[in-house]
């Protein structure tokens, strides 16, 4: 019993050293950046912010995008831990997450939005792997 477990202790451990080793890898610097980002959760500000006129806002705001993950069903396997950052490829905000299952690796989708919804997600793909560009423009 207590073998098996060593055996899978290392096996997961394997899989995770070997998705660092995959990401480290690439040589695109910009997809390390953007994944060194989405693994690392945003910092909390306390100080206000600078006083701005504030321009008509046509889509929701990223936080506003986590609030609605945040009230997925939870039958759908809703997600947890998750922030949004400016997108790419067409998307506006990339969304990482934990899945309900704790054993999944940290997943991240791609999120086009509206004024009061969000429009188009992409299927989810592991926080170091490469997103497909968004096909609602």
């Amino acid at each position: 019993m207590i073998a098996r477990q060593r055996a899978w202790r290392r096996a997961l451990l394997f899989a995770l050293l070997l998705g660092i080793v995959r990401l480290l890898w690439r040589t695109d610097l910009r997809q390390i950046a953007l994944v060194a980002s989405l693994l690392m959760p945003p910092a909390s500000t306390t100080a206000a912010p600078p006083s701005v006129p504030v321009a008509k806002v046509d889509k929701l705001t990223a936080a506003q995008v986590e609030q609605q993950l945040r009230v997925a069903p939870l039958s759908s396997g809703a997600p947890r831990n998750q922030y949004c950052l400016p997108g790419e490829k067409g998307w506006d905000y990339v969304c990482a997450y934990s899945a309900a299952n704790p054993a999944v690796v940290r997943m991240k989708i791609g999120v086009r939005v509206g004024p009061t919804e969000i429009v188009e997600a992409s299927m989810p793909h592991p926080v170091y792997g490469t997103l497909p560009p968004a096909t609602g423009h």
